[in-house]
């Protein structure tokens, strides 16, 4: 990104955002069925790439990618958005990889605060009991310890993990894309759901709260409608929402 200048990346960006989800979906879908290796996650991938485009620091780029509202947040004046470790680069660590440091945020945040509070939810709902052996702080202690050469290939990661297995397994098994274990909310709002949202977006429930935008909660209902993806706002949105008429 730094090969570009900032001003032409802008104008990329402002010009990109302009075509709809929908679009980016249909292109990579006719794209795979095409090519002989298949990408996973295209458009939401691109649409990631297409956010972080403006940015001017690598600092900046992961507060972009971990926030589910790219810009500025659709609330009045009356809230302020609180100053957490995630996007305050004041209080990460100094560390000469900038690697380290994002693992670091990550480990004390998107690990704890997501991913180990969903599996649990998740288990004990049906009274299961799970084990994380890689958190083990044995195992942390030399993770951490381990050059990043031993971490990444590349752009791949799991390194010592993937070479580890490959005495015991097939590689297809171990150097396979991603795969992930999302909810097609996206279309879901569009369709099964699309008149539960309408009730909790409508003008007069957002205008009734003191602390949402609803021009700018509009914009984006109406932008989704349309094509664009906004449902990670949204659904932060909804479900403010129902908790706000489930208990007031």
């Amino acid at each position: 990104m730094k090969k570009i200048p900032l001003s032409y990346r802008k104008a990329l960006k402002e010009n990109a955002k302009k075509i709809s989800s929908l679009k980016y979906e249909k292109f990579f879908s006719i794209l795979n069925y095409i090519l002989i290796y298949k990408f996973s996650n295209s458009a939401e991938k691109f649409s990631k790439f297409i956010e972080i485009l403006d940015c001017s620091s690598k600092e900046e780029i992961y507060i972009k990618l971990i926030s589910q509202f790219k810009d500025k947040l659709p609330i009045t004046e009356q809230v302020n958005e609180p100053n957490v470790l995630q996007n305050n680069p004041d209080t990460w660590p100094k560390m000469k990889n900038f690697t380290d440091i994002i693992m670091y945020v990550d480990t004390l945040t998107y690990l704890t605060d997501d991913i180990l509070a969903k599996v649990d939810r998740a288990s004990m709902s049906v009274s299961l009991e799970t084990r994380i052996p890689f958190l083990d702080p044995r195992v942390i202690d030399f993770a951490w310890k381990l050059p990043n050469n031993h971490k990444l290939d590349g752009t791949k990661g799991k390194k010592i993990l993937k070479t580890l297995l490959n005495e015991y397994v097939p590689t297809k098994l171990t150097h396979r894309p991603k795969q992930g274990f999302s909810l097609p909310i996206s279309k879901w709002l569009r369709g099964p759901l699309r008149s539960w949202a309408d009730e909790l977006l409508n003008y007069d429930n957002l205008f009734a709260d003191p602390y949402l935008d609803q021009n700018e909660i509009s914009l984006m209902w109406k932008k989704h409608l349309h094509g664009f993806n906004m449902e990670h706002c949204l659904w932060n949105i909804l479900m403010y929402q129902m908790w706000k008429k489930t208990w007031f």
